[in-house]
């Protein structure tokens, strides 16, 4: 087992032509996220061992659909968190944002990860290393925030790949919730898509997020067939 990079942090690890990234889940306590690029259930079994030996605690798949999970499920992983997937087309209009809303500069980072921790709780936090990964998952990605006066109140990532757009993350302060930020955080998010060539949006949200779950509807989404899930082994 190979490893690159510094822990903790964003490290890769490759076995042969075996390859996966991993880092903390988020800063609050050992659990590991792992995202197999390619491999076998051997390899990720290779990297759990790795991941134990640096103090994991609990190591978690990334989201994965029913036709991606058996991989997981034969190196020893079990379902732990459940999400809903959304859809969108972005064929249809979508209303014009009314707050103010621009691309993010890497100074606005850590502003970016206070919002994140204040409006998840526990194992929903993504931490600064997990809100960089999901700036860096697709080949094309912004992050646009909302600010009012010179503070950023509110951010949303969103990235493409090929005619398929992904929203990876939203958060909103919470003391600017109920005032449209999410909303319209949302729409630009579906504006900027549109303009990368996107024909659809997708996203994912835990299935008790009842607030986000009408956010979504509202502004055109519908829950798509197969639900995802986070699978965890623990060391």
């Amino acid at each position: 087992m190979r490893m690159k990079g510094t822990w903790p942090g964003l490290v890769t690890l490759r076995s042969g032509w075996a390859k996966a990234v991993a880092r903390p889940w988020n800063e609050a306590g050992p659990d590991v996220a792992l995202r197999l690029e390619r491999g076998s259930a051997e390899f990720l079994v290779e990297c759990v061992e790795h991941l134990c030996g640096l103090g994991a605690g609990l190591v978690l798949s990334p989201p994965v659909d029913p036709s991606s999970r058996q991989v997981w499920v034969d190196a020893g992983f079990a379902d732990h968190l459940a999400l809903d997937l959304y859809s969108r087309s972005i064929l249809e209009p979508v209303a014009a944002p009314e707050w103010l809303i621009s691309v993010g500069t890497t100074d606005e980072w850590d502003r970016a990860t206070t919002i994140d921790d204040a409006a998840f709780e526990g194992p929903w936090r993504m931490g600064r290393v997990g809100l960089e990964e999901a700036r860096d998952a697709t080949p094309r990605a912004v992050t646009l925030v909302a600010r009012e006066g010179e503070t950023v109140i509110g951010f949303v990532i969103v990235g493409c790949a090929v005619a398929t757009a992904y929203l990876q993350r939203l958060a909103v302060d919470p003391a600017h919730t109920r005032k449209g930020v999410g909303r319209d955080l949302v729409r630009a998010a579906v504006g900027w898509a549109a303009g990368q060539g996107a024909v659809r949006i997708v996203l994912n949200t835990q299935p008790d997020n009842r607030s986000a779950a009408a956010l979504y509807r509202s502004e055109g989404f519908d829950v798509a067939a197969g639900a995802l899930t986070v699978l965890a082994r623990a060391c």
